[in-house]
């Protein structure tokens, strides 16, 4: 995928979540681990404040497996890693519950086709 693909998957994808409640706080944080797409706070309903780690997943078929096949338990290893890494850097996060969510992206018809998955795995 090209770079400018990734950055307009990635916009699209902060875009819909910024009209679905969410306050992006990062975008693209990287650290020795890897690097984490979107960080956002997201406040459900009556529950508390949670602190979400994003990865967006873009692909143009369905044909050879889906976006949410490719985050596998390597990929998600690094995921909770770069999280860690995030919370212990920057404090003022740290006591807040943390959740891992997946926006997954194809194109249909000229238009993208989103996918939301919260809590996309566990830790």
């Amino acid at each position: 995928m090209s770079r400018r693909v990734g950055r307009l998957t990635e916009t699209l994808a902060m875009l819909f979540l910024l009209l679905r409640g969410l306050r992006i706080v990062g975008r693209n944080y990287m650290c020795v681990h890897g690097e984490i797409d979107l960080i956002a706070l997201h406040r459900e309903r009556q529950r508390s404040l949670a602190l979400v780690f994003i990865e967006v997943r873009y692909r143009s078929s369905e044909s050879f497996g889906g976006s949410s096949e490719s985050i596998d338990a390597h990929k998600q290893l690094r995921l909770i890693k770069s999280a860690n890494h995030f919370v212990h850097t920057h404090q003022t996060y740290s006591r807040l519950p943390i959740r891992f969510d997946a926006v997954l992206m194809t194109w249909s018809s000229r238009l993208p086709r989103i996918t939301w998955i919260k809590d996309a795995f566990d830790t």
